[in-house]
């Protein structure tokens, strides 16, 4: 072989060194930019589901029902509701004919439709619409026949001097207050309504459960339920009962309220449910000794009367106002 052809046969395998160079950088390069193809991830993922497999399955399984996105665990409630039975008021069935006109209810508008129903008179009834417990001290809602300005709770509950108190706040403070803070609030209150008037006995009912469908879907089942527990452990440390709404009202199934017994809001109790509360009030009933002094004078309740405003601009209320009796 002549020296010019080994030297064009050099400059050829080198050439084709380079070539093979540059394609090994530029398949390395390629390899780090992406991590690894479409054939590796699912290879990868392949992996990664064998670990779980059982889950994924049960999520994707069309015989499986996938959970919603506010998934509710009932059966937490259910459990730890088991350490209060101390507190928690039991069926009775030596029943009082008299405890019932004895008992005075204060709520909010689920309360407040107690005696807009006509289930109980207006004068076993204080209830406010949109009422959440730091109401109790401050806000003036209650009327009287005999006066012409509103009174606070605390102040109605010495003045009507009943038998016992039915308190039923917790559905207006389930947006943002943690259970802490509620109960903290709900204490308040009822140190304040005890030394305003000592002698009737304190029951707490349980916050009311709301429908799976509700309008107002940033009330949740599991902070209602966080809610109660705190008030059974209130109640527990201060000598209350608890009357548990929940054994009555709570679907089975679901542990949401039952259709049956709420409006379509999925809130406010129907009639028929203000019903079936009443009765498992007067089913669940708490009998001590009645320490109350002679009771004298009481005043009459009748409804908030309605504001107009009169020729001049000024606030005046109707005359025709409807009374408890």
């Amino acid at each position: 072989m002549s020296y010019r052809n080994f030297k064009f046969l050099a400059i050829f395998i080198l050439f084709i060194v380079l070539v093979f160079i540059l394609l090994c950088i530029f398949l390395l390069f390629k390899t780090k930019s992406i991590p690894y193809s479409q054939e590796d991830n699912s290879s990868r993922t392949i992996i990664e589901e064998s670990s779980t497999i059982n889950n994924y399955s049960e999520m994707f399984s069309n015989n499986v029902e996938q959970k919603p996105i506010d998934s509710y665990d009932k059966n937490i409630y259910i459990e730890k509701r088991k350490e209060y039975s101390d507190v928690i008021l039991p069926y009775n069935t030596d029943k009082s004919d008299y405890y019932l006109s004895q008992t005075l209810f204060i709520g909010d508008s689920n309360t407040e439709g107690i005696a807009g129903f006509g289930h109980m008179p207006l004068q076993n009834v204080l209830g406010k619409r949109s009422m959440g417990i730091e109401g109790v001290k401050t806000k003036q809602f209650v009327w009287f026949a005999e006066y012409s300005e509103p009174f606070t709770i605390v102040e109605a509950v010495s003045m009507l001097k009943p038998r016992r108190i039915i308190l039923n706040f917790g559905t207006n403070n389930s947006v943002g207050i943690s259970p802490e803070d509620f109960v903290s609030t709900y204490k308040k209150a009822t140190y304040a309504i005890r030394n305003s008037y000592p002698f009737c006995d304190v029951i707490i009912a349980s916050v009311l459960p709301v429908g799976k469908q509700r309008e107002n879907t940033k009330i949740k089942m599991e902070t209602i339920d966080n809610f109660n527990i705190a008030l059974m452990q209130m109640c527990r440390e201060n000598g209350y009962k608890f009357l548990d709404y929940s054994e009555i009202f709570k679907d089975e199934n679901t542990g949401y309220m039952n259709e049956q017994y709420v409006a379509k809001d999925g809130i406010h109790l129907n009639s028929k449910g203000l019903n079936v509360l009443i009765d498992y009030v007067d089913n669940h009933q708490y009998s001590t000794t009645d320490n109350r002094p002679t009771v004298d004078f009481v005043p009459t309740r009748i409804e908030e009367p309605v504001m107009v405003i009169s020729e001049d601009e000024t606030v005046v209320f109707e005359e025709n106002q409807i009374s408890a009796e």
